[in-house]
């Protein structure tokens, strides 16, 4: 079997498996957390979700041009391209903080209506782990990304 139907299957069997693992995994959450902390995370996990569109598909970008560049053997541009995306993700990463912030002090004042005072407490805990956990991820995206897409690179040249 060439290597590009071993890299296909394997993206399937990944579907397959990420798949199975949700429909098995989220009844787990439900009975661990509990039907009210399991609708606080999805809740929080939605409304910082949409904070989350603040990478405006950079992470697309950086495969795209680190393949460009190293296709052409270029390391200063990668590098400067790479220097680059990272300043303008820490940008993004301080205005998620920010972001962030105004929605952890409103949390009382959105949710009030529909959340208990112990469930709102919840949430502005929940609230600042996510936004920690985005704050950082952005910045490493630009890593995880260029590994990314050196492996494209790889499959790429399969296709010779």
């Amino acid at each position: 079997m060439s290597q590009l139907k071993k890299g296909a299957v394997l993206s399937y069997i990944t579907i397959f498996l990420t798949n199975i693992v949700g429909l098995f995994l989220t009844p787990f959450i439900i009975r661990s957390l509990g039907q009210s902390e399991y609708g606080l995370y999805i809740l929080l996990g939605s409304f910082v979700g949409y904070i989350s569109l603040l990478d405006f598909g950079l992470s697309n970008t950086i495969v795209r041009f680190v393949a460009k560049y190293r296709a052409n053997n270029d390391t200063i541009g990668e590098k400067n391209f790479l220097g680059t995306v990272l300043i303008i993700y820490v940008l993004i990463s301080f205005l998620v903080v920010v972001l962030g912030a105004i929605g952890y002090f409103n949390l009382d004042f959105i949710f009030e209506q529909s959340l208990t005072p112990e469930e709102l407490e919840k949430s502005k805990i929940l609230m600042m782990l996510f936004i920690f956990n985005m704050t950082i991820s952005f910045p490493g995206g630009t890593f995880n990304e260029s590994f990314i897409a050196s492996n494209s690179i790889s499959y790429l040249s399969l296709l010779k």
